[in-house]
């Protein structure tokens, strides 16, 4: 792990300071007698494992979309790689349950996000969301997921959808047809008629 880590502390954001928990050296009193400004090696922190997934503020949707779509999503999935009903409410108890914390509007962000991204499509009252491959590891998700959002493809979502759309076109294709024949049929009578 190489490169820095800045931490700066924020007032704006009605956050208190780090409590020191009792050890010296500590992040907080750090920031209270030198500065508001903490510029560190990366290799301190290699050890350190996160002990939650989200804190109190809320997530960007591009890093919620990516959550929901490596961890969230398919552990609710009654199969890997199939189409998933969901509403935001069953998405944030589950994170509650979970990680501790989790809010409806952030998975009701994070299911817009991977809509515009071409993964989902909202319904009346859920979600339809195309449980599918779409990269190998969690960064390359990430990247893939962005560049989506970014792309902002067409076409139908689910496999419902590409049932249904290439059901359409087969109806379509069958009434020509019919409408074809219909035509001939016609005009051979007409041409007998004379």
């Amino acid at each position: 792990m190489s490169g820095r880590f800045v931490f700066t502390y924020d007032d704006r954001a009605g956050n208190p300071r780090p409590r020191s928990r009792g050890r010296e050296p500590s992040l907080a009193g750090w920031l209270q007698g030198q500065s508001d400004t903490l510029i560190c090696a990366s290799r301190h922190f290699a050890p350190v494992t996160v002990a939650r997934r989200f804190m109190n503020d809320r997530p960007p949707p591009s890093y919620m979309a990516t959550v929901l779509w490596l961890e969230i999503l398919p552990a609710l999935a009654p199969e890997p790689q199939s189409d998933l009903v969901v509403t935001p409410t069953e998405v944030a108890e589950w994170m509650r349950r979970t990680y501790g914390w989790g809010r409806a509007s952030s998975a009701q962000e994070a299911l817009e996000f991977l809509a515009r991204a071409n993964l989902a499509r909202q319904r009346e009252r859920d979600w339809v969301v195309a449980l599918k491959e779409i990269a190998s590891g969690r960064e390359e998700v990430r990247r893939e997921l962005v560049n989506r959002y970014l792309a902002r493809p067409r076409g139908p979502v689910t496999a419902v959808d590409r049932r249904e759309q290439s059901e359409r076109r087969q109806r379509n294709r069958e009434q020509s047809e019919q409408g074809a024949l219909a035509q001939e049929t016609f005009e051979i009578q007409a041409d007998n008629d004379e």
